[in-house]
């Protein structure tokens, strides 16, 4: 029988995600195009990133994304 592959497990980022909610940033998959896409969205403003992404790849990228826009605005 073939073994299961074993799910990443993602660090807790709530803390991170909740400082960048309380300075209106939101990330969210955005479906388009038969594709899935990351987006973000600041002040009514919404940068979609170039690359597409698959269904089994949505957690990470918006995890990616949550801690990389917490490092660029608060710097840690």
């Amino acid at each position: 029988m073939a073994k299961r592959k074993e799910i990443e497990r993602l660090p807790d980022f709530g803390n991170k995600n909740y400082e960048l909610i309380k300075k209106g940033y939101k990330v969210y998959p955005v479906y388009h195009k038969y594709k899935w896409w990351i987006e973000y969205e600041y002040k009514e403003e919404v940068t979609r990133f170039t690359k597409p992404i698959s269904a089994n790849e949505i957690n990470l990228s918006i995890h990616k994304t949550i801690l990389h826009l917490h490092q660029k605005i608060f710097g840690s």
